[in-house]
């Protein structure tokens, strides 16, 4: 078995606990991004990737955070920035703890996860107005270099001048004030009452917009040896991330994360 399999298979134990948890308690999510074109394009892992992405609506994934550690079957546990000081992703994760990584080389993050992990990311609606929409696009993606610079690794290799600047902002920008005014700019509209969306993943310059109605009541399908939920219309969700989604990419487009179980 590869190493990108094993960690597959691991990724997929904790996709099946978070899923059950999620459908126990009636709390909305959809397979995304990567792992949502593997279901369609292999029925299963894209075979050189390491990762696994869902999207919750915010209201769905503000109930997700409310649970306590205590609710998470061992070992299992849910990151998110409001519960970890080591965490430093405006998404959370769902860990599993017994199951620790290394990275191939070393990471511009001051902090990394320490744990294989699946990613949890919030969508949010944005405003009818297209120059509202703007604001929110060019304001947070502000907000997020000013963070990331805040948690990055000032001894990574870069320029001194970089480094030192890193270093002084690591010290001196409060991140969690910084997410704090993150989440007051992107939460003002809510996912249910707004006809696009946006996901905390997507706040680059890409800046994904979604026709809220895309998303719709979860269809059931298959990946790897299970069902879960996707988009109701998952094709145009696909079609706004990667345009022609059943293409496959040239070899040197084909990422991974870099890390390995140990």
């Amino acid at each position: 078995m590869t190493k990108t399999r094993t960690i597959q298979l691991a990724e997929l134990k904790l996709l099946k606990s978070l899923c059950s948890f999620l459908d126990a308690r009636n709390l909305r999510y959809y397979l995304a991004f990567g792992t949502l074109l593997g279901a369609v394009r292999h029925r299963g892992f894209i075979p050189w990737d390491d990762d696994v992405d869902i999207v919750m609506p915010r209201e769905d994934y503000n109930k997700l955070l409310s649970f306590p550690d205590s609710a998470f079957e061992p070992p299992f546990r849910l990151s998110e920035l409001r519960r970890s000081a080591e965490h430093v992703e405006f998404l959370g994760k769902y860990l599993d703890i017994s199951k620790p990584i290394s990275l191939y080389k070393e990471d511009r993050m001051a902090i990394v996860d320490k744990y294989i992990w699946i990613d949890i990311v919030p969508l949010d609606g944005l405003p009818k107005s297209k120059i509202k929409r703007l604001a929110i696009k060019y304001v947070s993606i502000c907000l997020r270099l000013i963070y990331k610079l805040s948690v990055s690794n000032y001894n990574y290799k870069r320029s001194a001048i970089k480094n030192i600047i890193i270093k002084w902002m690591s010290r001196h920008i409060p991140r969690q004030k910084v997410y704090g005014l993150f989440l007051k700019l992107i939460t003002k509209y809510s996912f249910y009452e707004s006809e696009t969306v946006v996901s905390a993943n997507d706040l680059n310059t890409s800046f994904y917009i979604y026709p809220q109605n895309i998303f719709g009541n979860p269809v059931k399908i298959f990946f790897e040896n299970g069902l879960y939920n996707a988009p109701e219309n998952y094709k145009k969700f696909l079609e706004i991330q990667y345009g022609d989604y059943m293409k496959l990419p040239p070899d040197e487009e084909r990422d991974h994360h870099g890390f390995y179980l140990n």
